[in-house]
């Protein structure tokens, strides 16, 4: 039960003087933290932590295990500067998505990269024939290094960008947008609804029409889709569910689907959503 996890799982943190709250590891997830008065059986008030506003979210792991870091970006340039550019790779390598990607995306078209954080799947989508990916993140650490590890590199360039306003790039000036990840980091926040509406307008503003926007998550439909299908997001939707394996099911086209149908996803043990939006 959620009370039996609770005691074998809960960390305390104090902030100020008296502050006291619980906050929970990643497995329950932010938005499911809750703050325990002194007569809550299971609080457990230990040793005060010392931290500021200020303060490294990564530097402490009491704090490090909240989801709310994942929207930060000082949290994500402090952990590529431990991390050293140690290349991590969200959810899908591109082995696993290239029938996907391959299918929706034109390889002479130029291609966006939001929140690439440390990932190698630019590399290897350069490797196998696209031409120009731009890659961008907030955090500049990963930036500086990806960009050293491949200086060089024709058709693949790094700029420091924050995708939730991106007035560097002009409107329909990609032919694709590609997310790993991003819009997931950005659902951790407390502001969660204006970033993500924000982020999601700016990858479909530089599109060209007819091109896609393509996310991937760990979210099945019945949590994702009222992201994605917001006013003024002029696209149309289909997604992928992708297995152990790369077993994959899909297209689904959401607008010929009904809420019954996608409510069944997901259909795998273990899977991973790739969601297609088309700019009309």
């Amino acid at each position: 039960s959620t009370k039996m996890l609770l005691r074998a799982m809960q960390h305390s943190v104090t902030r100020g003087a008296s502050n006291s709250y619980c906050v929970l590891p990643r497995i329950l997830g932010a938005k499911n933290r809750r703050r325990l008065p002194p007569n809550h059986p299971t609080f457990q008030p230990r040793a005060p932590i010392a931290c500021s506003a200020e303060a490294d979210p990564y530097s402490n792991p009491a704090l490090y295990t909240s989801d709310d870091a994942f929207s930060l970006s000082t949290y994500w340039d402090a952990r590529y500067l431990r991390e050293g550019g140690a290349p991590f790779e969200w959810y899908r390598d591109y082995g696993s998505l290239e029938p996907v990607l391959s299918r929706h995306l034109d390889k002479s078209q130029r291609l966006l990269h939001v929140g690439v954080g440390t990932s190698r799947i630019q590399f290897q989508m350069h490797h196998d024939g696209y031409r120009d990916i731009v890659n961008v993140d907030y955090a500049p650490s990963c930036i500086q290094q990806l960009a050293a590890l491949h200086a060089g590199l024709p058709g693949l360039s790094y700029e420091v960008a924050d995708c939730r306003t991106m007035p560097q790039y002009g409107d329909g000036s990609f032919g694709g947008v590609l997310d790993k990840g991003t819009l997931d980091a950005l659902l951790c926040g407390d502001s969660d609804e204006a970033d993500s509406l924000a982020m999601l307008k700016e990858c479909h503003r530089v599109l060209t029409h007819g091109s896609p926007y393509i996310c991937v998550t760990y979210a099945p439909p019945r949590t994702r889709l009222r992201y994605l299908q917001r006013p003024g997001l002029d696209w149309d939707v289909s997604f992928y569910e992708v297995g152990q394996q790369g077993r994959r099911e899909g297209p689904v086209a959401v607008r010929e689907g009904t809420a019954e149908e996608l409510a069944t996803y997901p259909r795998q043990v273990y899977s991973h959503f790739v969601y297609v939006c088309t700019r009309q």
